[in-house]
């Protein structure tokens, strides 16, 4: 069995190492056993609750959604969500953030539904 938690070891470790050059995006992994029950087109979900907060919403650099609708779901979680717009760094190999979209989208989310 030695040999079987080593290789569980191994997995773990190359499931949660990042490359350096993303660090800068402060990610949590968090690894959960599938509920079959909640699959949906093959995809699987965990409920948002106590034990998982959405915090931010990032909308990534060729996200085709429409801004207000991310923002209204956003919203329809929580008006704590912080919600920011990226893009692709002229010149360098990174995303960063959309500073002038995100303002607007800070704005957009202080509204009132």
């Amino acid at each position: 069995m030695r040999g079987l938690d080593f290789a569980r070891d191994e997995v773990a470790k190359v499931l949660t190492t990042k490359f350096r050059h993303w660090e800068y995006e402060d990610e949590m992994r968090a690894f959960c056993l599938l509920d079959h029950s909640t699959a949906l087109d093959g995809l699987y979900f965990y409920e948002f609750g106590a034990e998982l907060r959405l915090r931010e919403v990032i909308i990534g650099a060729r996200c085709e959604e429409k801004v207000e609708r991310v923002c209204e779901t956003a919203r329809s979680v929580s008006n704590d969500i912080k919600v920011r717009k990226s893009r692709l760094a002229f010149t360098k190999f990174e995303v960063i953030e959309h500073a002038g979209f995100t303002k607007r989208i800070s704005r957009y989310m202080q509204m009132k539904p």
